[in-house]
């Protein structure tokens, strides 16, 4: 009777762990610590200082940098999305000096947000993308930074 006790404890602690662990599945290294650039020379044009990949962040969120080439009026556009790609917050950011120039210009912005509602279904994962202003609105003069960090 006692080792039929036991086997059906162990059975259902096998299961709970089994269900733990496919539910709250970390991330994985890589999706840590990837950045996506897209757009001609995107990774060579923009340095974010105050946020890596895989940080984790709260409201609000002070976003500082420097880029060159992605002002237009001295400004750039900065969204946040979660864990499916919804966007929970917009700003811009704004040149802390000349823009007009083809040297690196600081930039600064504050997202204000809320945590989404199903952050923990996604990992409390999301993105801060950074997009360079493209008054134009041809394709070839796109570019963007994707960061991947993680909701407190």
């Amino acid at each position: 009777m006692k080792k039929t006790i036991l086997i059906i404890v162990a059975i259902i602690l096998v299961i709970v762990v089994g269900i733990i662990l496919l539910t709250n599945k970390p991330l994985k290294q890589s999706e840590i610590l990837t950045v996506h650039y897209s757009g001609t020379n995107a990774s060579t044009s923009i340095l974010v200082d105050s946020i890596a990949p895989g940080d984790f962040i709260s409201s609000p969120l002070n976003i500082t940098g420097k880029a060159r080439g992605w002002y237009f009026e001295g400004s750039f556009p900065v969204s946040l999305v979660d864990g499916d790609g919804l966007i929970i917050a917009n700003g811009i950011a704004q040149a802390k000096g000349d823009w007009m120039t083809s040297e690196f210009v600081p930039f600064e912005t504050k997202i204000v947000f809320v945590k989404p509602a199903n952050a923990s279904a996604f990992g409390n994962r999301g993105s801060l993308i950074l997009k360079k202003d493209n008054p134009s609105g041809m394709p070839a003069y796109d570019a963007s930074i994707e960061i991947p960090v993680k909701f407190k």
